[in-house]
């Protein structure tokens, strides 16, 4: 009886600290990926903000051709485009007539860009009502003097809710197979058996990781501009 009552005190604590621990690497990881993910899209709307850059004031002269090369580049890119002026007038908007927008030069990613050539933020946009994540590129152009571009944060969040999925169902099916094996084992070769379900742990999240960046390559992760003819 002594030896059973002593035997899940042990369980019962070794089984607290695996849960913190598994915890403790699940809330790392989410945390790592959520800036990765974040970075990744800001590198991407940089890059697809030179490539609108190169297309849309090489190819149109006129504020009507900007505007119709505007609208067509986002249908293609699924991202809001957005023309702005030196002096922060809207010249080409995407999701909405210029005529009707207000002065950008306020703008957080504007004002950045103004300063270091680019800048990049997440906020809540009253043109479209809802948060969006907003980089701006500084231009050399005549008129054009900012080309800005944009995605709904939802892409990110729906990105961060299955990784918290993924991340909390291998931590606990991790933990259930944990304290499975310490009544097994009764506390014989303990060590080895952590070692390898903490293992077993983090490969899954890698798999499932790597699952989803092929899937997104197949997708189409780089954006693809399509001249207009």
């Amino acid at each position: 009886m002594l030896r059973s009552r002593i035997f899940w005190r042990l369980f019962a604590a070794y089984g607290l600290l695996l849960a913190i621990a598994l915890g403790a690497v699940g809330w790392l990881i989410q945390r790592r990926v959520e800036t990765h993910l974040v970075g990744e899209m800001r590198r991407k709307l940089e890059a697809d903000a030179q490539l609108v850059q190169q297309l849309v004031l090489a190819r149109a002269s006129s504020p009507a051709e900007q505007s119709g090369q505007v609208v067509r580049l986002a249908r293609i890119t699924g991202q809001r485009i957005t023309l702005i002026a030196a002096d922060g007038a809207v010249l080409a908007d995407s999701a909405a007539e210029p005529a009707g927008m207000d002065n950008h030069l306020d703008r957080p990613e504007v004002r950045m860009a103004q300063l270091n050539g680019v800048g990049s933020v997440t906020r809540f946009s009253d043109t479209v009502q809802q948060n969006m994540f907003y980089t701006a590129l500084r231009t050399d152009h005549d008129t054009v003097r900012y080309v800005r571009l944009a995605l709904p944060m939802g892409v990110v969040e729906n990105e961060l809710h299955w990784l918290a999925g993924v991340i909390w169902t291998a931590a606990g099916l991790t933990l259930l197979g944990a304290l499975v094996l310490l009544v097994r084992v009764r506390f014989r070769g303990i060590r080895v058996a952590l070692g390898v379900l903490l293992s077993l742990y983090v490969a899954l999240i890698g798999y499932h990781l790597a699952l989803r960046d092929d899937l997104s390559a197949g997708r189409g992760g780089a954006v693809r501009v399509v001249a207009p003819p």
